[in-house]
């Protein structure tokens, strides 16, 4: 029988870079964690980021919805675009041993969960396309909210 586990995770920008978590696996990702049941998976979001990094997000857009059989459970990840306001800088609190922000060139996919590995590797082949697309996706996001 093969479980799936639900994430949300954050896609969180500042200029050219991006925030990646360490955990003590030693693997990176992109901070987030599970749903819980009955929560909303912006919430969770917010509330992973706040628990782990003390950082206070403003949710977007989802920007991917990734899907990876591991043997013994499947994970389905939805990738928010977050915006972080302010100057807050992220702490390990509880979960992440490390975090940095980095630029799309600078990811090393083997360094990553097995999950995340696909986008990683997608991201540095094509790391303009990336940018823009989070761009308009963020734009598009904006305009909708104003209306």
């Amino acid at each position: 029988m093969n479980l799936t586990t639900y994430v949300a995770a954050a896609l969180l920008l500042r200029g050219e870079r991006l925030l990646i978590a360490q955990r003590d696996t030693l693997l990176w990702e992109f901070p987030g964690g599970k749903i819980e049941t009955g929560e909303d998976p912006r919430d969770t979001v917010r509330r992973e980021l706040q628990e782990e990094l003390g950082l206070q997000v403003e949710v977007g857009p989802v920007f991917d919805v990734i899907h990876y059989a591991y043997p013994q459970r499947t994970v389905t990840m939805l990738l928010y675009l977050c915006a972080l306001p302010g100057e807050q800088s992220p702490r390990c609190l509880d979960g992440p041993v490390d975090v940095k922000w980095v630029t799309p060139d600078r990811l090393e996919p083997e360094k990553f969960l097995a999950a995340d590995r696909p986008l990683i590797a997608a991201i540095q082949k094509k790391p303009q396309q990336f940018m823009t697309k989070a761009a308009v996706l963020w734009r598009d996001y904006r305009s909708r909210e104003e209306v």
